[in-house]
Order: structure tokens, then sequence, then C-alpha cells
């Protein structure tokens, strides 16, 4: 049935942590809750801005604090890989994975529609987030491709 459920946990758990992050943030900074909040949530600086402004948040300070955690989590990363001595000298294995046009096709179709009618009962999402919250549960219950078989028949 695919690992959905991980992907629940996740956003609850990142939610979660946006919520008490925010909390703090607004204790001890003196800003609203609401940009707090927002500013806390893991996410793209325009993903989360948007919705912030929607509720009223000052999508300036969320854009600024979201860019400034991207940052972080970048140099974090590449620090910690450094001091650990990994170099990124494993050799390359290109895998490669055939596109089946029509399956490609079906699953943009039903995303897009997915989207449209998430966008005219105006359930209040981005854009790009109707098309998501479509194609998620579809690609993580849906069987498995048969590219997928072949490739597991021939032992790659």
């Amino acid at each position: 049935m695919g690992n959905w459920y991980l992907l629940i946990a996740a956003a609850v758990l990142a939610t979660a942590l946006g919520r008490i992050c925010g909390l703090f943030l607004a204790r001890y900074t003196g800003t609203d809750k609401t940009t707090a909040f927002f500013a806390s949530v893991p996410g793209g600086a325009t993903e989360i801005a948007i919705p912030g402004e929607r509720f009223g948040a000052k999508t300036d300070r969320i854009a600024l604090a979201q860019s400034l955690r991207i940052l972080m989590v970048v140099v974090t990363i590449l620090l910690t890989l450094t001091l650990f001595g990994t170099l990124g000298a494993d050799a390359y294995v290109r895998v490669m994975m055939p596109v089946h046009a029509a399956g490609l096709t079906q699953l943009l179709a039903v995303g897009l529609l997915g989207g449209a009618l998430l966008a005219w009962l105006r359930v209040p999402l981005v854009k790009a987030v109707h098309v998501t919250t479509v194609l998620i549960p579809l690609t993580t219950t849906a069987p498995r491709f048969r590219f997928a078989k072949r490739l597991s028949a021939r032992g790659a």
C-alpha cells in the first residue's frame, strides 16, 4: 500500500514543531503569533508566505525566516559532511528508468483535474499544493509500476 502513513506523520510532526517554534518565537521576539507560526513551519519561502499572507501574517518576515532556515540547513549539512570526511568520491551508477508517456499523461491529468476541483471548491491551499494533495495519495497507494517489476525480474 505504500508508505503514505509516513507522509502523514511527517506532516503532523512538521506542523507541531512549527507551532512549538512559532510560540517560542512569538514569546521571545514580540512577533505576532501568525507571522511566527508561518516563519517556523518548514517549507519554501513562497509556499509558506502566500498562505501566511492570507491569514494576515507579515510576508517579508516569513520569507526572510524561510530563507535563513534553508541557508542554515545547507551550511549545516555541508559542514557536517566535511567534518566527517565524506568526500562524495563514490562511484556514480547511472540508473535508467523508462518513462511511460501514457501513464505520465494520465498522472498529470488526474493531478490537474483534482487540483482544479479543490480550487473550485475553494479549499484554502496554494495552487501547487492543490495538485500535490491529489497526487501524493495516488502515487503512494498505486501498485508497483511495470518497469519496476521488469527491473526486479532481471536482478537490477
